[in-house]
């Protein structure tokens, strides 16, 4: 990617982007990081090669991943300028890791979260407004079938929003939405913008 005549390869590379975003005159609106995973492997990246090592396992005890926290706070807080300072809209995108959480009331659980550092998704989940999970509601109705079996069908599915955290993944949002909406920007943007 290019973009103000950088080459995007390397995390400096995102933050030297981030401050011309921040500092030059530029007519955008929105910016979108596509994926979180994608920086994170960036930061690793220069991790190892600042520390000449192989592997974040190279490190005792998690310190590889815990050297990488300064540079998502450095990346954070080019992100709440964007938002504060130039009013621009930031979209973060990120895949997903499933982790079996423990349950003290019963059987453990699988939750959908952030494919990030822990300690990373909780930097960046405390700062956004909305952590939305894109999935599937899917409409099954039951029918009987021969000799009294029943058997669930799949009516059909659509494509949600869901912007509440609840036991299968990680949501959260401060714009008062429902629990899931339709994927579609414009009922989004209406929730915030009713919201403001």
């Amino acid at each position: 990617n290019r973009s103000f005549g950088i080459e995007i390869e390397t995390i400096t590379d995102v933050l030297d982007f981030l401050n011309r975003l921040i500092n030059e005159e530029h007519e955008h609106e929105t910016i979108v990081i596509d994926s979180l995973s994608s920086l994170e492997r960036l930061i690793e990246r220069h991790i190892l090669k600042t520390k000449n090592a192989k592997s974040l396992a190279d490190f005792q005890y998690g310190q590889g991943y815990q050297m990488m926290m300064p540079l998502w706070e450095q990346f954070l807080s080019k992100i709440m300028a964007l938002r504060t300072q130039r009013k621009l809209t930031v979209l973060m995108l990120g895949h997903y890791k499933e982790k079996r959480d423990p349950n003290l009331l019963g059987d453990g659980y699988q939750q959908y979260q952030i494919d990030l550092y822990e300690k990373a998704t909780k930097l960046l989940v405390n700062s956004c407004s909305a952590v939305l999970f894109a999935d599937y509601k899917v409409d099954v109705i039951h029918q009987r079938e021969k000799f009294g079996q029943e058997v669930a069908k799949v009516r059909g599915s659509e494509r949600r929003l869901f912007t509440d955290e609840g036991v299968r993944f990680m949501a959260k949002n401060t714009y008062g939405m429902p629990y899931d909406i339709p994927m579609s920007y414009d009922v989004l943007a209406d929730y915030v913008r009713e919201h403001f």
